[in-house]
């Protein structure tokens, strides 16, 4: 068995690269869980005082309607440093959809809001808003299509190595664990979970350890990480 666990990462490719680089030496194995694909849509953003983004996703995909100048609340840091890249102005909120909700509430009565989303969305942003009497309306610019392990993958999980999961997303999270349970994984895993419920939506096997971040953000999960891998059950 070798010494240090292997960090399977199952983010979207490009992300997934990115975030390997962060975890500098560490051992990593790339199979995205999900493929993201845009979704054909025509959206006048011109009638609109804010935008609200909880992915990187939604920022790409919304390039091609010319957001320049427009005002955006982003979900979190890496989220709102996306939308300045496309010459937003930009604040971001917490890092969860609550903390974008409770930051879009804080605009002025009568603002017209677009929430520019994935087609498997959680948190209720729209809704939430709308019940606080604001006008919100809701696009879906992207698919999140899943995929299988990866042969890789997949041996890594039956075999004997010990291995760490990140998960980032409620959704990624349930895909990732049904995987597991269809390779019939028999590897030591330890769950780094974004937060509680990101850590709940796991359905495969039984973990040894679950780390949640204190944080929802990219940094505090790579602390997690190599807390996960030196403190291995």
């Amino acid at each position: 068995m070798p010494k240090d666990p292997i960090v399977l990462l199952s983010r979207p490719m490009e992300q997934s690269v990115r975030f390997r680089e962060a975890l500098g030496d560490m051992r990593t194995i790339i199979s995205p869980i999900m493929e993201i694909r845009p979704v054909p849509a025509e959206v006048d953003l011109s009638g609109y005082d804010v935008l609200l983004f909880a992915s990187r996703h939604a920022v790409q995909a919304v390039r091609r309607f010319a957001p320049e100048g427009k005002y955006a609340i982003a979900v979190g840091q890496a989220t709102a440093g996306a939308a300045r890249e496309l010459g937003m102005d930009v604040t971001a909120a917490g890092g969860d959809a609550g903390a974008l909700v409770k930051l879009a509430a804080q605009s002025p009565r009568g603002s017209r809001m677009l929430f520019l989303r994935g087609r498997h969305s959680r948190g209720d942003v729209a809704q939430k808003l709308a019940e606080k009497g604001f006008s919100v309306d809701s696009v879906v610019v992207y698919d999140q299509v899943e995929k299988p392990l990866n042969p890789e993958a997949e041996g890594l999980l039956r075999g004997n190595a010990r291995v760490i999961v990140p998960l980032f997303s409620p959704r990624s999270s349930a895909l990732m664990g049904r995987e597991a349970r269809r390779v019939d994984a028999s590897a030591p895993i330890v769950l780094v979970g974004l937060s509680g419920a990101v850590a709940q939506a796991w359905e495969g096997p039984g973990p040894l350890a679950t780390y949640v971040a204190a944080r929802p953000d990219e940094a505090e999960m790579v602390q997690k990480i190599r807390a996960a891998a030196s403190n291995w059950p």
